[in-house]
Formats: structure tokens, sequence, C-alpha cells
């Protein structure tokens, strides 16, 4: 039997479930992540001047120019 019978483990794209896994919870600014149920929000490259428009992104951007 299962202590946490009501995980979270098929949190969208952009989200990542908490560390007891009960909630789904938007990846910070300047993280990603792109699949469904996704362990663990990655990191933008910002010497690769990746970036997020802001909470809960699915893909870093590039800055121009």
């Amino acid at each position: 039997v299962s202590l946490f019978p009501f995980r979270c483990t098929d949190c969208q794209p952009g989200t990542t479930s908490n560390e007891i896994a009960l909630t789904c919870v938007a990846c910070p600014v300047a993280k990603f992540s792109l699949i469904i149920g996704s362990p663990l929000c990655q990191d933008c490259d910002i010497s690769q001047r990746e970036y997020t428009d802001g909470p809960g992104s699915t893909q870093c951007r590039t800055c121009g120019e």
C-alpha cells in the first residue's frame, strides 16, 4: 500500500512535482521541462544566451544579437 496514493506522476510540460510528489509546480524562471512527468526542470544555458519568458516554460529561447 502506497503512503502517497495521489502521487503527481503526470505533471504537464513546464511543471514538475514537488519533493514528495503530491502537487505539480511551475518550473522557475530560466528553467524548463519539455515532457509530461518530467522529474526535474532543466536549466537554460545562460552562456548560450538562453532564457525563458517566465515560470512554467516548456523551452528556452535565445536572445538575438
